[in-house]
C-alpha cells in the first residue's frame, strides 16, 4: 500500500519541538549571505551581470525560452498558463513547472535592487498553488503512473523544483520583507509534501536507481533535507537520500567513466547533481563516502573524452553537440576544489569560452572572489598530466579515439549497445562521428525535440546515422518518441592500437543471421578507414552505407566525392565501387533547431563480404602536404 502524502493544516506540528516558523525565518535571515556575494560579482564580472539583466527583463515580460517555443523565446503568460503545451510539446509544460526563469530573476533583484525582479517570482509562486492547488490535492488514490504523467506535479519537476529553483527564493529572498511569514508558511509546507512525496513515489518508479530522473528527485529530497533541519523528519529525509543517492552513483556511473544511459549532454547533467550532493554535503559539514567520490572523479574525467577536439560534446543519443563538459569541470572544481578538468580543457578550447562559461556557475560558488581569480588565473595543464588520448567503455558500447588534446587533433567516437539502456538512445547501433583539422565531418544528427513527430522519428532512424542498413530497415523499430520494437544484440569488442593505426570493432545482430561488422581505424593520425563486413548468401539484399557530413557543398566525382568547405576539404573513397547518392540531411545543436547537412549514401546489392571507405581530411593551409599523401 502507497504512503499517504495528505495535506497538513498546522504547520508547527512539522517542526521538532521548539521550533516555530517566527524562529526559521529569523535564521534564514540572518545567514543570508547573498548580497554580499553579489557585490563581488557586480564588481568583477559586470558582462555576467549585464547578461543576467537582460535574462531576468525578458522573463518579467512573461517571454520563455522552452521547448515548443522554435528556439527563441515567446510570451508565455504573466504569470504563464501552468497547464499549457505549446505547440503540443509536452516538454514545454514540463520545463516551464521547473521554474527555472526564477534564477535570473532573481539573480538580477540581488545585483540591481529592481524589486519587481524579485516580485514575479513571488507572485508567480503564488499563483501557481493557487493554479495547481497543490496543498490540497489528495495524492494516495493517484495510480503509479500519474506520477510520470503530463501535469505540474511529475515527481521530476518536484525533484528539480527542490534542488535547483525554489532554494533560489530562500538565497535571495531570506531576509526580504517580500517573503512575508504567511508566504514563507506556505513555502515550508509545499516544500515538505512534495518531499514526502518524492519519498513515497520515486523509488516505485525506479527502482533500479538507473535513471536521471531518479537522480534529481533524490537531490531535491537531499537539498530540502539539509536547508531546513527544523523539521521533524530532516534526519529521515537526509538518511533516505544519501542512501539512494549512493545507489544511483553506484547504478548510473560506469566503472570506465560515463553515465548509464550513454548521452553525453545527460552525463554532463549527471557531473551537475552528483557534484552538487559533494558541494551541499561541504557546506553542511558531512563527509561523502570515498567510493561515490571516486566514482564522481572518474566520469568527469568522461566529460572531456566525449568532447570532441572542437569544443563541442558528441551528440551520442538525445545530446546536443554543446559546451556543457564545461560546466561539468566548474562543478567537478567546486566538488572538489581542484580545477584539473578546466585546466585540461585549455589545450583545445579557447580559454576565454572557458572563463565566459565558468561564470555563468558561480550561484553554487561559496567564495565568489576565489572563484573568479581560479577561473581568471586557469592555465594549460602539462601534457604529462594529461588524460590518456583513447577511452574504451564496453559497458556503454562506446571508444572514444583522439591522435592528441589539441583542437586540431583527429578524433572519433563509435557506438554499438543493444540492447538498449533506456529511450533516450537512438537507432544508431555501429554509427560514429569523425573530426579532423578543427572541422567536423561526420556528425550525428542530434536530438532536436522530444515530441513524438515526425522529424524525432527521422532524427532517432538508422538512416540519420553513419552506419550500414540492409533492405532499408532500421535495426530495429520505431514505435514512438518513447518506444521501440525487440532490439537484438550488438556491441563493441575492443580497441587496439597497433602498427599506427588507432581502430575499434563492433558488431550487431539486428538482421539476424546476418552479422554486420564494422572496424574503425585512425591511420597514421591522418586519416579514417571504415571496414564493413557482411557475411549473407542472399545477392539480392540492398546494402545502404550513409556518411552523414556537416557539409553542405558535395562534389561527385568519378572515383570519389569530395565534401568542400572553404578551410577543410574532405575527399571519400569508396570500395567496391557503389552507386552514389547525396541526401540532405539535418544537424541539431539546440531544442526545435537544425540547419542543413548533406549523406553521402552508397547504395547497392550484395556485391562482397568487405566494403571499406577512406575519409581523408584536407586543410587549405597545408595542401602541398596534402598532395603528397594522398
Amino acid at each position: 500500500m502507497r504512503k499517504e502524502v495528505t495535506h497538513v493544516k498546522n504547520i508547527n506540528a512539522l517542526f521538532i519541538e521548539g521550533e516555530t516558523i517566527t524562529r526559521i525565518k529569523a535564521r534564514i535571515s540572518q545567514q543570508t549571505t547573498q548580497q554580499a556575494r553579489s557585490t563581488v560579482i557586480s564588481s568583477k564580472l559586470p558582462h555576467l551581470v549585464s547578461e543576467v539583466v537582460e535574462k531576468a527583463e525578458t522573463a518579467l515580460n512573461g517571454q520563455l525560452l522552452l521547448p515548443g517555443t522554435g528556439g527563441k523565446a515567446k510570451f508565455v503568460g504573466n504569470p504563464p498558463n501552468w497547464y499549457a503545451r505549446m505547440n503540443d510539446d509536452n516538454e514545454f509544460l514540463w520545463q516551464l513547472n521547473r521554474m527555472e526563469h526564477w534564477l535570473p530573476l532573481l539573480e538580477a533583484y540581488s545585483y540591481t535592487g529592481k524589486v519587481e525582479y524579485a516580485e514575479k517570482v513571488i507572485v508567480e509562486f503564488l499563483d501557481w498553488h493557487q493554479k495547481t492547488q497543490f496543498l490540497t490535492v489528495d495524492f494516495s488514490t493517484q495510480p503509479l503512473s500519474y506520477f510520470n504523467e503530463v501535469h505540474p506535479l511529475r515527481t521530476l519537476e518536484c525533484g528539480i523544483r527542490l534542488y535547483k529553483t525554489w532554494p533560489a527564493i530562500i538565497k535571495y529572498l531570506g531576509d526580504s520583507p517580500l517573503l512575508t511569514e504567511k508566504i514563507f508558511e506556505e513555502y515550508l509546507l509545499s516544500v515538505h509534501k512534495q518531499t514526502e512525496l518524492l519519498i513515497a513515489i520515486s523509488p516505485k518508479l525506479w527502482p533500479k536507481a538507473d535513471h536521471n530522473h531518479y537522480l534529481m528527485e533524490c537531490l531535491g529530497i537531499w537539498t530540502t533535507a539539509l536547508m531546513f533541519p527544523e523539521f521533524k523528519k530532516s534526519e529521515e529525509w537526509k538518511d533516505f537520500a544519501y542512501r539512494e543517492l549512493n545507489r544511483c552513483s553506484q547504478a548510473q556511473l560506469t566503472q570506465a567513466g560515463g553515465q548509464i544511459e550513454g548521452c553525453p549532454s545527460y552525463h554532463n547533467g549527471c557531473m551537475f547533481w552528483f557534484s552538487l550532493v559533494v558541494i551541499l554535503a561541504k557546506e553542511a559539514g558531512i563527509t561523502i563516502a570515498e567510493d561515490f567520490q571516486q566514482r564522481l572523479h572518474t566520469n568527469l574525467n568522461y566529460s572531456l573524452h566525449c568532447m570532441r577536439p572542437t569544443g563541442q560534446t558528441f551528440p551520442l543519443g538525445d545530446s546536443h553537440s554543446n559546451n556543457l563538459s564545461i560546466m561539468s569541470g566548474v562543478y567537478g572544481y567546486l566538488a572538489f576544489d581542484d580545477p584539473f578538468w578546466l585546466r585540461h580543457m585549455c589545450s583545445f578550447l579557447n580559454r576565454e569560452e572557458i572563463q565566459k562559461t565558468a561564470y555563468q556557475y558561480i550561484r553554487y560558488a561559496e567564495h565568489p572572489a576565489t572563484f573568479i581569480a581560479t577561473i581568471e588565473g586557469l592555465t594549460e595543464l602539462p601534457e604529462a598530466k594529461q588524460l590518456p588520448l583513447n577511452l574504451f567503455n564496453q559497458e556503454l558500447g562506446q571508444a572514444f579515439v583522439r591522435s592528441n588534446w589539441t583542437s586540431l587533433a583527429q578524433s572519433y567516437a563509435f557506438t554499438c549497445r543493444s540492447p538498449i539502456q533506456n529511450l533516450h538512445a537512438h537507432i544508431d547501433l555501429l554509427s560514429f562521428e569523425y573530426i579532423a583539422l578543427g572541422k567536423n565531418i561526420i556528425c550525428d544528427p542530434g536530438l532536436y525535440t522530444y515530441k513524438n513527430s515526425a522529424i524525432r522519428k527521422e532524427m532517432k532512424s538508422t538512416a540519420s546515422h553513419s552506419t550500414l542498413m540492409i533492405d532499408n530497415k532500421d535495426f530495429f523499430e520505431y514505435i514512438s518518441s518513447w518506444e521501440y520494437g525487440v532490439q537484438k544484440k550488438g556491441e563493441l569488442t575492443g580497441l587496439v592500437k597497433q602498427a599506427g593505426t588507432t581502430f575499434a570493432h563492433g558488431y550487431h545482430l539486428s538482421y539476424d543471421p546476418i552479422c554486420v561488422q564494422r572496424f574503425l581505424g585512425l591511420v597514421d593520425n591522418r586519416f579514417l578507414v571504415v571496414v564493413d563486413k557482411v557475411t549473407t548468401p542472399d545477392k539480392g539484399k540492398i546494402i545502404t552505407r550513409t556518411f552523414h557530413l556537416d557539409y553542405t557543398d558535395i562534389e561527385v566525382r568519378k572515383d570519389s566525392v569530395l565534401g568542400k568547405d572553404q578551410m577543410i576539404d574532405v575527399k571519400i573513397v569508396n570500395y567496391p565501387d557503389q552507386q552514389v547518392n547525396i541526401r540532405q540531411g539535418k544537424l541539431s545543436d539546440v531544442n526545435d533547431c537544425f540547419r542543413e547537412s548533406r549523406k553521402v549514401v552508397y547504395k547497392g546489392k550484395y556485391l562482397e563480404e568487405s566494403y571499406i571507405t577512406v575519409l581523408y581530411p584536407v586543410s587549405y593551409t597545408h595542401l602541398d602536404v596534402y598532395k603528397r599523401q594522398i
